[in-house]
């Protein structure tokens, strides 16, 4: 019954635009807008940011080509917004204004009759400034409003086949940073590369992690379960990913034992 009012609720609209980041909640809310009211009217729109690694654009555009949708990237930045730079509580409310801004402005040049994005149920039981500023925006997250968690969005994305059903959550670099610690294009690129270097070391490709970095250059290893007991059982990859984290510039590489947590920083 969910299901259905939520395909009935996206057919008002003869086309329509899905801010896309390959994640499993856009691929989802992409996959059933193909559903609604066809390929041909939807248009997956991804950002293309200094807070956006390259792996997960990549990503994105094969996952809309496997999706049969009409795919663009919009090039856009929240570095030049001092608030942003800032790093406090909000910054991620001053980033999605300027990152949805800009959508909104393709779409309506598009032509395309409404933007839609992926949060979901429980991220409204989160602290999430950045969806204040998607409110104020006027930019509709059906998948929060027909209360969708993201166990049913991942049910939904293994039974429609998609690819992403299990891919482990990657927010945006900046959420990587201790809040206060300022936000710099170079600070970004470290996050950036170490994260691909745990994937390189531990295989993390299908596991959930982040690398949190303090305001005194220590690189914290959130792993979860599975990538954390593969690192404490073996003393030769915590050697390599040591050193290659401190060649990246960190003073300090050490291990969460709490594990992962998903916006560990707020809690």
């Amino acid at each position: 019954m969910q299901l259905e009012a939520f395909q009935i609720w996206l057919r008002q609209f003869p086309t329509v635009a899905v801010a896309f980041s390959g994640g499993v909640d856009s691929t989802v809310l992409l996959a059933a807008a193909v559903r609604a009211v066809g390929a041909e009217n939807v248009v997956a729109l991804t950002v293309v940011a200094e807070t956006v690694p390259e792996v997960e654009r990549q990503e994105a555009a094969r996952v809309a080509q496997a999706l049969g949708v009409k795919h663009q990237f919009v090039t856009t930045s929240p570095m030049g917004n001092p608030e942003f730079l800032r790093n406090d509580r909000l910054r991620c409310y001053y980033c999605k204004r300027v990152l949805f801004g800009e959508l909104l402005k393709v779409t309506q040049a598009l032509g395309v009759a409404v933007l839609l994005e992926g949060s979901n149920a429980d991220d409204a039981r989160t602290y999430r400034p950045g969806a204040r500023a998607i409110a104020e925006l006027g930019v509709p997250s059906p998948l929060r409003d027909f209360e969708f968690t993201k166990q049913e969005i991942r049910a939904l994305a293994a039974e429609w086949g998609l690819s992403v059903a299990s891919k482990p959550s990657t927010p945006c670099l900046a959420t990587r940073l201790e809040y206060g610690l300022p936000v710099t294009v170079e600070l970004l690129r470290k996050v950036e590369m170490a994260e691909q270097f745990v994937r390189e070391v531990l295989g993390g490709e299908n596991h959930a992690f982040r690398v949190r970095v303090h305001a005194n250059g220590l690189a914290r290893l959130e792993l979860d379960d599975a990538l954390r007991q593969a690192l404490m059982a073996d003393a030769e990859k915590q050697a390599e990913l040591n050193q290659r984290l401190r060649e990246l510039g960190f003073r300090h590489v050490t291990l969460d034992l709490a594990g992962f947590r998903s916006g560990s920083w707020d809690a």
